[in-house]
């Protein structure tokens, strides 16, 4: 099933139906009980400019609302000092495993140039898989953050030119899930799988390259590299012909 993420405050009609699938999941002690709470907040949140701000995952099938995530300025009272933070991510029940909360949080990410917070006691696990960090634990909450994806690509080049290569790739693989359509992060992936002899992973992204952007030069002469270093010679060959044409020769 096909999914978009818009922005909440251009469907205010679906401000009701994720206001209940906020409850339904949150909506116990100590948190509020009244379903018309979580509304009346999800509707707060669904600001057009600025923050709070809200995004909305819209199966296209239906035009039903299976998924929101917000963004505001402060979550919880003791970390005032940082912002902005995550609000109320929620997945409906029955379409979870689907990779749409992951989907939603990517979209904030594209919209913000700044590292992002989120307090969580039950979800550390699934934000730690969506590639964020435990900043700190608290009594009554685990607080994570993420960097933007430029700033972890920053970080990343830092730790390749050092040559700490396992490191590097940590933080690509994350770029590159969030990033998927950018080249030059994914070259970067695999020139580390490369330098750590991780050359079948090297050369599964380097023919993602150059099947889409055949007039990468450096991904040609770095397959070819690849496949020479795996052995398959007369295969390198072809790719590293390619390469020289257009002007990778080193």
């Amino acid at each position: 099933m096909v999914i978009s993420i818009e922005d909440l405050s251009d469907h205010p009609y679906l401000v009701p139906g994720i206001g209940l699938l906020r409850w339904q999941e949150c909506g116990h002690p100590p948190e509020p009980t009244d379903p018309q709470w979580w509304t009346d907040a999800t509707g707060r949140e669904a600001g057009r400019h600025g923050l709070p701000k809200t995004w909305v995952a819209i199966d296209d099938a239906t035009g039903g609302a299976v998924g929101a995530v917000g963004l505001g300025e402060f979550d919880i009272a003791e970390r005032r000092d940082r912002s902005p933070w995550i609000l109320g991510l929620i997945v409906a029940p029955e379409r979870r495993g689907e990779g749409i909360g992951r989907a939603l949080l990517s979209e904030v990410e594209r919209h913000t140039d700044t590292t992002l917070w989120a307090a969580t006691g039950q979800a550390v696990g699934y934000f730690r898989r969506c590639g964020w960090e435990v900043a700190e634990i608290l009594s009554h909450t685990t607080v994570l953050m993420k960097d933007t994806i430029l700033r972890r690509y920053e970080r990343a080049q830092l730790f390749f030119a050092a040559k700490d290569y396992s490191v590097a790739i940590g933080l690509l693989e994350g770029v590159v899930a969030d990033a998927p359509t950018e080249v030059a992060p994914r070259e970067l992936l695999a020139r580390a799988y490369y330098h750590s002899a991780r050359l079948r992973q090297a050369e599964r992204e380097l023919r993602w390259i150059v099947e889409r952007h055949p007039t990468e030069a450096y991904a040609h002469l770095m397959l070819g590299r690849t496949l020479q270093r795996l052995g398959r010679r007369e295969e390198a060959e072809s790719w590293l012909r390619i390469a020289a044409a257009l002007g990778a020769t080193t």
